[in-house]
């Protein structure tokens, strides 16, 4: 059965732009950690191992109703590839929760879980920007044609559809996410480029 309209968007990265106080809010690994907040994420390569893999499908089932290991070895053997990156995101320091992942790739950016949907726009930014950083001179960028990225956003995202297009991201395709049986909630999911 159709569950919910998907949207494919696309856009520049360096569009991207957060609201005042969040700009610096995500802290990758090996950068100074300055001062910590609860609020903070903090941000540490993606790494599968049978925890993080449980860890993964629980979050996957809350979001999208089931549990996807094998997309996930997927991502993974193309970040060991270099043609892709994935953190692991943790609230307010380095030992926090676990409170969401993101894959990004050449053209596409996603999968990417945020258990707080007011966090996607943190998290969409940081793996954006750092993806763009890892392939900066790099032939794999020749792949992206206009230097637009694409994402996969659920039509009931009331956080991070508005916020891309409030960004000068543009809707370029539609169409239904399919199943089953109930999706779960799938504004706290992006899905990667379906075209690709």
């Amino acid at each position: 059965l159709p569950r919910v309209p998907m949207l494919l968007v696309a856009g520049s990265p360096i569009t991207l732009h957060l609201p005042l106080g969040q700009e610096d809010t995500v802290i990758d690994v090996g950068q100074t950690l300055g001062i910590q907040t609860p609020n903070n994420l903090y941000a540490e390569p993606l790494i599968l191992c049978p925890t993080l893999e449980a860890i993964l499908n629980e979050m996957d089932r809350e979001a999208i109703g089931f549990a996807r290991p094998t997309e996930h070895r997927y991502w993974q053997t193309q970040i060991e590839k270099g043609t892709c990156i994935g953190r692991l995101y943790r609230r307010g320091s380095d030992t926090g929760e676990i409170v969401g992942y993101a894959y990004a790739g050449t053209q596409q950016q996603g999968p990417l879980y945020a258990k707080n949907p007011s966090d996607q726009p943190r998290i969409f930014k940081h793996i954006t920007h750092l993806l763009r950083q890892q392939l900066k001179g790099s032939p794999l960028t020749l792949h992206s044609p206009a230097l637009d990225y694409y994402a996969a956003v659920a039509g009931t995202n009331e956080t991070l559809l508005p916020w891309l297009t409030r960004c000068g991201w543009r809707i370029t395709f539609h169409y239904l996410a399919m199943s089953s049986r109930p999706l779960g909630q799938p504004d706290r999911y992006v899905g990667h480029n379906p075209l690709s």
